[in-house]
C-alpha cells in the first residue's frame, strides 16, 4: 500500500493534491476555458503561440510541449497521470484553433507532437521573403486615417512579427 501523499516523479505536488487541474476547475469542470484572446486560424500563428506559451507557463505544464517533461514508460506508475495531463495539453491546445484546423490535430499521440507540428507549419522563423515584404511594409506604413493609437499598435506588432522572424 502506497502513501497518499508521496511525491510523484513527475510532479512536486503530492499525489493527494491534483497536479493535473487547478482546483477551480475540479469544482466546475464545464465552465469554459478562455486560452487565448482568438482562435488560432492559421493567419494567426504569432499571438496564437505567444498566448498558448503564457497559458501553458501559468499552469506549469509548457513541459508537455517543448519537450522537458516525457512520457513515461507505460508500466511505469506514473504514466496514468503523464497521460490524463498529456490529454488535457491536447484538448487545451486543438480547442483554440477554428474546427477546420483542430480536427487535423486529433489523431496525435501527444501534446507535443500537436505542437511541433504546428510551429513546423505556420512559425515563418527564417523565412527571409517574408521578412522582407514585412519590412517593406513597415517601412511604408502611412498613418493616414488612423488614430496615433491604432497606427502606434499596428506599427508595434509589425516590429514583433518581424523580431519573430
Amino acid at each position: 500500500m502506497t502513501d497518499s501523499t508521496s511525491v510523484s516523479p513527475y510532479s512536486q505536488t503530492p499525489r493527494s493534491e491534483s497536479p493535473i487541474i487547478p482546483t477551480t476547475m475540479t469544482k466546475n469542470p464545464n465552465r469554459s476555458l478562455k486560452i487565448t484572446t482568438s482562435l488560432f486560424n492559421g493567419q494567426n500563428y504569432l499571438a496564437w503561440s505567444q498566448s498558448l506559451t503564457m497559458f501553458l507557463k501559468s499552469r506549469g505544464k509548457k513541459g508537455y510541449v517543448d519537450g522537458r517533461i516525457q512520457a513515461p514508460s507505460t508500466i511505469d506508475s506514473g504514466y496514468n497521470q503523464w497521460e490524463i495531463t498529456n490529454s488535457l495539453i491536447m484538448g487545451w491546445l486543438i480547442h483554440s484553433m477554428v474546427p477546420e484546423l483542430g480536427e487535423g490535430y486529433l489523431s496525435m499521440e501527444t501534446a507535443q507532437d500537436v505542437w511541433d507540428v504546428v510551429v513546423a507549419t505556420y512559425s515563418r522563423k527564417g523565412n527571409f521573403s517574408q521578412a522582407f515584404e514585412l519590412r517593406r511594409s513597415i517601412e511604408s506604413l502611412l498613418q493616414g486615417e488612423q488614430i496615433v493609437l491604432q497606427y502606434f499598435t499596428f506599427l508595434t506588432n509589425g516590429w514583433k512579427r518581424l523580431d519573430h522572424l
